[in-house]
């Protein structure tokens, strides 16, 4: 797929077919948020964590809607597959989050480039960012904290291509 046009399909999936997506389909997204750029290089202060175990997903939707008030959301909207973002918890620099957006941002549009959807979490990272339990789940080292993550998974509609929208964002050419 053409870049322009993996940009053109990038849009957030909230519902996704329960089958697996492949081995190779996973590789290739990893590796995008591999060549994500980190401010001076410094991947040492990322993880990844790639979740395909579906009791682990489904114990992260129960505690997120018990600490919300809500049993009934499930945050990771049944996607198959969610990768979540940990960086070093003692760099509380403002480009460290940049650096998250930057891996997610690959990882999503490798998603859309294979025809997969994807949707940008945050929600479910900040409130269960504590939890001890997911802590253990995430196998999260000592040091690191959950600060963002991407579904993944076959869409349960197929994805419709976005037309460019001049001046949908104000723009000022000097």
């Amino acid at each position: 797929m053409e870049f322009k046009d993996a940009l053109k399909y990038r849009q957030s999936c909230r519902a996704y077919q329960e089958a697996q997506i492949t081995d190779a389909q996973l590789q290739e997204i990893l590796d995008a948020a591999y060549l994500a750029p980190v401010g001076m290089g410094k991947f040492e202060n990322f993880r990844l964590v790639a979740v395909q175990d579906k009791a682990v997903l489904d114990k992260m939707n129960d505690l997120f809607g018990n600490k919300v008030g809500d049993k009934s959301m499930r945050p990771t909207y049944g996607a198959p597959t969610v990768i979540f973002v940990l960086e070093n918890a003692e760099d509380d620099d403002l480009i460290t989050g940049a650096n998250c957006s930057c891996l997610i941002e690959n990882m999503m549009l490798a998603a859309s480039s294979l025809k997969l959807g994807a949707c940008y979490l945050f929600g479910i990272c900040r409130v269960l960012e504590k939890e001890a339990e997911v802590k253990k789940m995430l196998q999260i080292p000592d040091g690191f904290r959950l600060v963002g993550g991407v579904t993944v998974g076959i869409p349960a509609e197929e994805l419709q291509q976005r037309q460019v929208e001049d001046g949908k964002i104000q723009t000022i050419r000097i």
